[in-house]
């Protein structure tokens, strides 16, 4: 036996193979890329709708919704129509590596088959289902509108509802599986935080205070969104580097 065939065997006897199997670095660097994706659009739609915000003016950010900020009456609707496009795009590459990385059981599917529902939504809305006027004003409210704009309000209160489920569906999936584990616990708390948000924001709804409720549930979300993003791509390296 020469050299290279008894290091061979010493390496299949002890268990360790010589090369990682064919197709793990491949999977490796999909799970890094779209991990990397997840907090990239939390941080485009954070970053977006801050701009927005300061370019805005005379805009109340405690009692006007984020949206307004895309209507056809703000000054700069571009911003955020464009941070909102990107970001869902971005998370929908998210929902797609996050899927081959759960969707191995029907928690892991339903959950990030909803999550690649809500940014499909969100590509929508920034691209093009934008409302007609700020609805903070109550002209705006009792006002015949677009079709759009009413997609606009119908399709956000569905996306939210498929997100929430798929909050509750993921911490399940991620309960059964011990690597995945303690996201499950940060999935229950960002659900119950962003259902208590969500109520408080529909009581206070375009007076103050509703604005603010808003914007935390929609931070919460995303901040959900770059945790599962860091965890999806630190996750092959963890996986490679055990023995």
């Amino acid at each position: 036996m020469d050299a290279a065939t008894g290091s061979a065997s010493r390496l299949s006897a002890s268990g360790t193979p010589a090369l990682a199997p064919k197709g793990r670095g491949r999977r490796a660097s999909v799970e890094w890329w779209t991990g990397a994706a997840g907090i990239a659009a939390a941080a485009v739609f954070t970053i977006g709708w801050i701009i927005a915000g300061l370019l805005e003016p005379g805009y109340d950010w405690a009692r006007q919704d984020i949206s307004d900020l895309t209507a056809a009456t703000a000054e700069n609707p571009w911003v955020l129509r464009a941070a909102e496009t990107v970001s869902g795009a971005l998370l929908l590459l998210f929902a797609l590596g996050l899927y081959g990385a759960v969707g191995d059981r029907w928690s892991g599917r339903v959950g990030a088959a909803l999550l690649a529902f809500f940014a499909a939504i969100q590509v929508a809305v920034g691209a093009y289902l934008h409302l007609d006027c700020s609805l903070a004003d109550p002209a705006c409210r009792s006002a015949e509108h677009t079709t759009r704009h009413g997609l606009h309000e119908a399709l956000s209160g569905v996306s939210f509802l498929a997100l929430l489920i798929a909050l509750f569906s993921l911490a399940r999936r991620f309960h059964r599986d011990l690597s995945w584990r303690p996201l499950g616990k940060v999935s229950i708390g960002a659900a119950v935080a962003t259902v208590a948000f969500l109520v408080l924001y529909m009581a206070l709804q375009w007076e103050s205070g509703g604005g603010i409720a808003q914007r935390l549930a929609i931070t919460t979300i995303f901040g959900w969104i770059a945790v599962m993003g860091c965890r999806l791509a630190s996750r092959p390296a963890a996986a490679e580097s055990q023995p």
